[in-house]
């Protein structure tokens, strides 16, 4: 059987099966938090089973909602407080949580990296969809400009093409491969090209760290 990483599993040790979150797959075992009903949580503790009494849950959108989401349960003093520390203490790259956010599956507050994207810039992105104009091959410089025409003028990112091409430069191995992954998840494309914003700004801003 596959198992995935974030992903939920019925752990079958015995007779009563638990519910648990994998955290790490090896070659035979898997690491897993389990699932607290009561508490409506993962527990503290991490366990490794054989893969032999572990079974994929396959739970359905319905399920899924309406449990912890995986990531750490936070205070909100606590999570403000992470973010607060990582603005100040610049020094370590990993650290790039910058914003708090509510997580209604856990009922507590998480950190996150990611950008608050406007609801403006999603809803045009959901009615304008990139479309190709036939056959098109990223490595030619002007098949490039058509995917940032799009996101210059349909989605309104302002930003010059040259700009653009070390952003997807930074992206992936290859513009090409960049562009494809673009076209997959372009969401997650925006939070790279913000998070590069950021980070020049940054720069600019403090020339010597």
């Amino acid at each position: 059987m596959d198992y995935e990483v974030n992903t939920w599993v019925w752990v079958w040790p015995s007779a009563k099966r638990k519910l648990a979150f994998v955290l790490a797959v090896r070659e035979h075992t898997v690491m897993v938090r389990y699932y607290d009903v009561i508490g409506h949580r993962l527990s503290a503790s991490r366990e490794v089973w054989s893969k032999r009494v572990v079974v994929p849950a396959h739970l359905e959108w319905e399920q899924l909602e309406k449990l912890p989401c995986g990531k750490r349960p936070l205070a909100l003093n606590r999570a403000k407080m992470i973010v607060a520390t990582n603005m100040i203490f610049t020094d370590n790259e990993k650290r790039l949580e910058r914003r708090v956010y509510y997580c209604r599956r856990c009922r507590a507050f998480h950190t996150t990296a990611q950008f608050k994207l406007p609801l403006a810039f999603l809803k045009t992105l959901a009615l304008n969809p990139y479309q190709a104009d036939g056959v098109e091959c990223y490595k030619k410089i002007g098949h490039r400009k058509r995917v940032w025409y799009w996101w210059h003028h349909t989605l309104g990112i302002k930003i010059p093409f040259g700009l653009f091409e070390r952003i997807i430069a930074e992206y992936a191995t290859t513009p090409e491969m960049a562009i494809l992954q673009m076209q997959l998840d372009p969401l997650a494309f925006m939070h790279h090209m913000m998070l590069y914003l950021y980070k020049a700004r940054m720069k600019r801003l403090n020339p010597e760290s």
